[in-house]
């Protein structure tokens, strides 16, 4: 945490009426966050922010926030590339406003895939990435 209160974060102003959104998938709870993101007295985190939180160069934001944001956008390339219809489902982005589950998925060293929606040969590609065979 001493990591932390070095940086911009810190800095953020108290929250004192957080807005919890929750619900079954495919109910809209994404649309109604991203909706309520627009709205300049709220804030929501960007995929960017929720993939890869800690900045690396505490000594130029600016330029660490491009590069996290490159490399997000790197991932969820990749991630298109192999289930090209998924965003048909799910909007991505580096930099739009995105559900903290993506968080979660990376601090439990987890990769949220949506089997159930893809082909075999994307799950045989899966397979082969996980297991290397």
């Amino acid at each position: 945490m001493k990591e932390l209160n070095t940086t911009q974060y810190h800095k953020s102003p108290t929250i004192s009426k957080p807005i919890f959104i929750v619900g079954l998938p495919r109910t809209g709870t994404t649309f109604l966050q991203r909706l309520l993101s627009l709205d300049p007295a709220n804030t929501s985190p960007k995929t960017w922010e929720l993939m890869d939180p800690v900045p690396r160069l505490k000594e130029d934001l600016e330029k660490d926030a491009k590069k996290r944001i490159k490399f997000c956008q790197t991932n969820i390339d990749m991630l298109l590339s192999l289930i090209p219809h998924f965003e048909d489902v799910h909007e991505m982005g580096s930099e739009i406003a995105e559900e903290c589950t993506v968080l979660m998925v990376s601090q439990f060293n987890a990769r949220k895939i949506p089997v159930e929606e893809t082909s075999f040969s994307h799950r045989h590609c899966f397979h082969v990435c996980q297991k290397g065979r």
